[in-house]
């Protein structure tokens, strides 16, 4: 099976998408997909104009096609990701839920996210009305940072190829370790 094979995970398939970072093997490079019919309008009689600052860029094409290539060859990447997101997703909820921490996580197969509110949430809108004040976050993530996790400013979780289970079982003590402290202080 190759990607190009993969069918749609929510069952959508968009007639125009876009994609950025990982098909240029973390180089600056922008994708853009589509039908037949959508993108038979870039190189027609009467064509739409498509550029861009990378475009045609060689090193960074050079690195999306070997990029893709890699994951073509190995689709069971994206199992072993999911599978490993899950299991932490998992065990951070359930030690939040054990200690009644106001805190879950929630995302979708490698990217997740940690959520201030033990409500499930549906939506942004949902997420902002219900999650603690950014301040609560902040001060978390500055306190994480001290143990050696970084988590991005957006405050989410991606997870690679890359990390090990060593990685994985660090980063969980880390947040175990400060939603506890967090829960104590009464500040989740």
């Amino acid at each position: 099976m190759s990607i190009a094979d993969s069918k749609p995970i929510f069952g959508v398939t968009p007639d125009l998408a876009t994609y950025g970072k990982i098909y240029g093997g973390r180089l600056p490079i922008g994708l853009v997909a589509g039908k037949e019919e959508m993108m038979s309008c870039i190189r027609s009689r009467e064509p739409v104009f498509h550029g861009g600052t990378y475009s045609a860029n060689p090193l960074s094409l050079a690195a999306g096609k070997a990029m893709l290539t890699h994951l073509s060859d190995n689709t069971d990447i994206f199992g072993l990701l999911e599978k490993s997101a899950e299991a932490f997703v998992s065990d951070i909820n359930q030690f939040t839920e054990r200690l009644s921490i106001n805190a879950h996580m929630m995302g979708n197969a490698s990217i997740f996210r940690l959520v201030f509110c033990s409500n499930a949430i549906k939506n942004r809108r949902e997420r902002d009305q219900q999650e603690l004040k950014a301040g609560v976050h902040n001060f978390f993530y500055q306190a994480l940072h001290t143990t050696g996790g970084w988590i991005g400013t957006n405050r989410i979780n991606f997870l690679s190829a890359a990390h090990e289970q060593t990685d994985l079982d660090e980063v969980y003590e880390a947040y175990k370790a400060y939603l506890s402290d967090f829960h104590q202080k009464a500040m989740l």
